[in-house]
């Protein structure tokens, strides 16, 4: 087991388990303020993530490369992460340019927390609170255990996941998620439920997402290995 490899497994997002490891996985569950329900399944091998649905089965929805910071898509599309930030920056100088022309200020300064958001943070050792009154604020609680390397290679992949739900499936700008993400890792803790709360021009939104980190199944780990 080298230093090198362990460290490499330390990022979500840096770097990863031991070459002989058994692949892990993470389950979240996220439920809307209208009872709809999501579930994905993020299995973590190597220096690798593949994203599913709410089961692994078929071919994953993207492959996360943790090592050489990037993703591939189901149909073969490669992105690094040097492509995402650079078309993220562009992004968001565009709205930025034309932020002006927005004649609305609660639509203006609901966009500018978006792009630009802060927070203010509240935190023991039961729950990490963040607030960017008056739109947005999150509460993570139910902290993990995890190994180092297993943190860090989830927070590899979740900024490569803000990134791609930006950039591919065209959600929220990533600046909100790689925020939040960088305040729980620098402190240290990893939620098991983690509410977001945001309130819109056109209603508030509240959305539950519950994660669980654990070792596959046998039945997964063939399905899996199977791929």
């Amino acid at each position: 087991m080298s230093t090198l490899v362990i460290r490499l497994l330390l990022l979500a997002t840096a770097l990863f388990t031991t070459c002989g490891a058994a692949p892990t996985k993470l389950t979240l569950s996220v439920t809307d303020s209208n009872g709809q329900s999501l579930g994905a399944v993020i299995v973590f091998d190597g220096q690798q993530a593949f994203e599913y649905g709410p089961n692994i089965e078929g071919a994953p929805l993207a492959t996360y490369n943790l090592a050489t910071p990037g993703w591939t898509e189901a149909n073969g599309q490669k992105v690094s992460l040097e492509q995402a930030k650079a078309w993220a920056a562009a992004s968001k100088q565009r709205a930025l340019g034309s932020i002006g022309r927005v004649t609305d200020p609660g639509q203006r300064a609901f966009t500018e927390m978006l792009l630009n958001p802060t927070f203010s943070v509240a935190a023991d050792a039961k729950q990490v609170r963040l607030f960017s009154p008056p739109y947005l604020s999150y509460s993570a609680s139910e902290a993990l255990s995890l190994e180092p390397a297993a943190a860090q290679a989830f927070y590899a992949y979740d900024e490569l996941n803000a990134y791609r739900k930006a950039m591919v499936l065209r959600q929220a700008p990533p600046f909100a998620q790689l925020t939040v993400t960088g305040i729980l890792q620098d402190k240290g803790f990893f939620p098991g439920k983690l509410v977001m709360q945001l309130t819109t021009p056109n209603g508030a939104v509240e959305v539950v997402t519950s994660m669980n980190w654990a070792p596959l199944t046998p039945e997964e780990a063939a399905v899996f290995e199977a791929r």
